[in-house]
């Protein structure tokens, strides 16, 4: 703010509340700041998850609807992007019972970053020496990775295309899919990965 103090602008800026993340975000966003208005959206309720699940690809019989969007609210508990990924979940999902299952496993009731982490680990179950590196090249990306690419980017590894195939599948609905291509569902992932990667480099640098 002090920077366009002077000038004829305002900026927008749309994310998670400041407090996920008050590392990587800027200070003027976490400390009060009479140049700085933040406004708190409301919490989604049943009704928009519903929408949302209605309008999704999921094949979850519609008589099981009401008990997902009542299972989505209850471990969301309204935060927008939980129930985005929750949605994104049922549209692999065959049954109610394989939803709820799924999204316990990966732990979305405990919020966001342990929702990210659960991934992330489960995807990497087989090559954990990989996390920092891997982390780095998606957060630095702008365009969507693909397999080729990451199996040339890591060749000491000696990994194939269909290995790296399978990880960034596992990552989904953390990144999604089109034809050859993954990229990154939401801006929050970048910092969530550019949070794990920074991190990584200030524990290796204290430890040198």
């Amino acid at each position: 703010p002090d920077e366009v103090q002077t000038k004829q602008i305002r900026l927008l800026v749309a994310g998670q509340p400041p407090e996920y993340f008050t590392k990587e975000y800027p200070s003027w966003l976490t400390n009060i700041n009479e140049n700085v208005r933040r406004i708190n959206l409301p919490k989604l309720e049943q009704d928009d998850i519903k929408s949302l699940l209605e309008e999704s690809t999921t094949t979850i019989g519609g008589e099981h609807i009401e008990e997902a969007v009542r299972l989505i609210n209850k471990l969301s508990k309204g935060n927008t992007l939980s129930v985005v990924f929750a949605v994104a979940e049922a549209e692999i999902c065959d049954s109610l019972e394989d939803l709820e299952n799924r999204l316990n496993q990966r732990s979305l009731g405990d919020g966001l970053l342990n929702y990210y982490d659960s991934i992330w680990n489960h995807a990497l179950r087989d090559a954990s020496e990989l996390s920092c590196s891997l982390s780095g090249v998606i957060s630095l990306a702008r365009t969507p990775v693909t397999a080729n690419q990451l199996s040339k980017i890591f060749s000491t590894w000696e990994k194939s295309p269909p290995w790296w195939n399978q990880v960034l599948t596992d990552l989904g609905p953390l990144l999604t899919r089109q034809g050859d291509s993954y990229l990154l569902r939401h801006n929050d992932i970048r910092v969530f990965l550019a949070s794990k990667f920074n991190s990584f480099g200030e524990e290796d640098r204290q430890s040198v």
